[in-house]
C-alpha cells in the first residue's frame, strides 16, 4: 500500500463510519464479543423449498474496519440490530477492512385457507 493509500485511508474511514455506520457487535467463535461501527448493505432474501418445508435465507453485505475488528473468520457471528447473523463468507480483505457476507436461515410457516378449520 502506498504512502497515499495509507493517509487516504486514514481520512475516508472515519468519515465513512460516522456517516455510514452501524453499530454491531461482532462475536467470535470464541465468545469474546467486541463493539464496532460497519457498513451493513441491503437486505436479501431467497426461499428455498426442501423436505422439510420452506426456509427462508436472509443476507447481506457488511464491511468492518480493522482498527476496530482485528480479524473476521468463518463461524464469528455479527449482531446487526438485536438479531445474531453467522458469517457466511469472507468477500474480500484489505489491510483496513474485511468484507463478507452473513446470513440467517428461518423455517417459513405456510397458512392457506383450505388449512383453516371452520368452527
Amino acid at each position: 500500500m502506498s504512502d497515499f493509500d495509507e493517509y487516504a485511508n486514514e481520512i475516508a474511514r472515519p468519515a465513512l463510519q460516522q456517516r455510514n455506520g452501524q453499530a454491531v457487535t461482532h462475536v467470535a467463535r470464541d465468545g469474546t464479543q467486541t463493539a464496532a461501527t460497519a457498513i451493513v448493505g441491503e437486505e436479501s432474501t431467497e426461499r428455498n423449498y426442501g423436505d422439510d418445508g420452506e426456509k427462508q435465507r436472509r443476507v447481506c453485505k457488511v464491511t468492518l474496519f480493522k482498527n476496530e475488528v482485528a480479524t473476521v473468520e468463518m463461524k464469528d457471528h455479527v449482531t446487526i440490530a438485536g438479531e445474531s447473523w453467522a458469517i457466511d463468507e469472507i468477500l474480500a480483505e484489505t489491510p483496513t477492512e474485511t468484507h463478507f457476507q452473513v446470513a440467517r436461515s428461518e423455517g417459513v410457516e405456510v397458512s392457506r385457507p383450505e388449512y383453516r378449520q371452520q368452527s
